[in-house]
């Protein structure tokens, strides 16, 4: 038993150095000291210091507290030292991102017109499709893709309708922040955000909302805090009505703590599943994004039940299979029936359903926008 636990303090010890290592050569002097005791803390021969039996089984209690905090302080000074920096971490990476956006808008498969419109917060950029007269539809894109994203949806959802793709300020994309410090932090500023956003784009009476992943959390708040300007509301795989939000949010956090290409695989096969198309689609955008960008603003939190009871809106949830960031079906079905008369569609899909399923969800979204 002492040989067991003595390799595997060893392995614990040599696991914190490399990641001490790591996160320094990352930049993050501060955020690595916390590693770096907690490696010395494990190796065996600290242990070996206390000479008596009972004081070392106490030590050993101690010591795993000890690393429980010292992690902790990790993850703190992380997020304190991510909040600090820009968004983008170089005018070259921005450029980047804005090139291969520029590429994805030339497969933009409807006529559209841009349009930037002021925000409490910087200047929001919105692509515009469909007939003027058409029902409104704001698309709220996934987290870290883009407004873009939506060209697998917006033919369909551009014929009968005026549809509003908007991308979200504080992430990578063409809308860009006046201030990193000042930022929509929860659902009432979100929900105010797009009440703006709305306003300045010309939409009068109420609109309907196409939400994908962190789209579809915005589009709940919406909804929750807005319940006069929201029709109907369709969710792709959406974040916050899953009970696998949290963990999902920290996985997402400590990939992005350790941006190394072993990492970034890890994370695409995970975030975006292993269809060829929608990894050749996608994964030149994320790359640079994983490299080199910090997103800053409100996280998606689960919704409690009560919440939930609370939205007027009729909604529509589809679900994939296969999402590993939303979680099987049915363990979201119990939470999710929480809205009254909620409709739940499940496709076979990881979690990007709009792209990898493009015709079956086009088809729910029509049906449902259209009755």
């Amino acid at each position: 038993m002492k040989k067991v636990l003595s390799i595997g303090g060893w392995i614990l010890s040599i696991l914190f150095f490399v990641l001490f290592v790591i996160t320094l050569f990352l930049g993050k002097i501060l955020p690595a000291l916390p590693l770096l005791f907690a490696g010395l803390i494990v190796l065996p021969p600290f242990g070996r210091i206390f000479k008596k039996k009972g004081l070392r089984v106490a030590m050993v209690a101690v010591r795993i507290l000890a690393v429980a905090v010292l992690l902790f302080a990790f993850i703190i000074l992380s997020f304190i030292h991510s909040a600090g920096q820009p968004l983008y971490n170089s005018e070259e990476l921005k450029s980047e991102l804005y090139r291969i956006y520029d590429a994805k808008m030339d497969q933009w498969p409807v006529p559209h017109e841009i349009r930037n419109v002021r925000t409490a917060y910087g200047r929001v950029h919105v692509i515009v499709s469909g007939p003027e007269d058409g029902p409104p539809v704001l698309l709220l894109h996934a987290a870290s893709m883009g407004a873009w994203s939506w060209l697998y949806n917006v033919a369909a959802l551009s014929g009968p309708f005026r549809t509003y793709a908007v991308d979200y300020i504080g992430e990578p994309g063409k809308s860009v922040l006046d201030d990193i410090n000042r930022l929509p932090m929860d659902g009432k500023d979100l929900s105010d955000l797009y009440s703006q956003i709305a306003d300045e784009l010309g939409i009068t009476g109420s609109y309907d909302l196409v939400g994908a992943s962190y789209g579809g959390y915005i589009a709940l708040c919406h909804a929750l805090h807005a319940p006069e300007r929201v029709g109907k509301v369709a969710l792709l795989g959406p974040m916050g009505i899953t009970p696998a939000t949290s963990s999902t949010s920290i996985k997402l956090v400590l990939y992005s703590l350790f941006p190394l290409k072993i990492f970034q695989n890890l994370m695409l096969s995970w975030a975006l599943g292993e269809d060829p198309e929608v990894l050749a689609d996608t994964e030149d955008w994320f790359r640079p994004i994983l490299r080199g960008v910090t997103r800053k603003g409100a996280p998606p939190l689960t919704f409690k039940a009560e919440e939930l009871r609370e939205v007027k809106a009729s909604v529509l949830l589809i679900l994939g299979d296969r999402d590993k960031l939303v979680g099987d079906p049915e363990k979201v079905r119990p939470l999710a029936e929480n809205v009254p008369g909620i409709r739940i569609e499940i496709l076979p899909s990881a979690h990007l359903i709009g792209a990898e399923r493009s015709v079956e969800s086009n088809a729910l979204l029509l049906r449902f926008l259209k009755n």
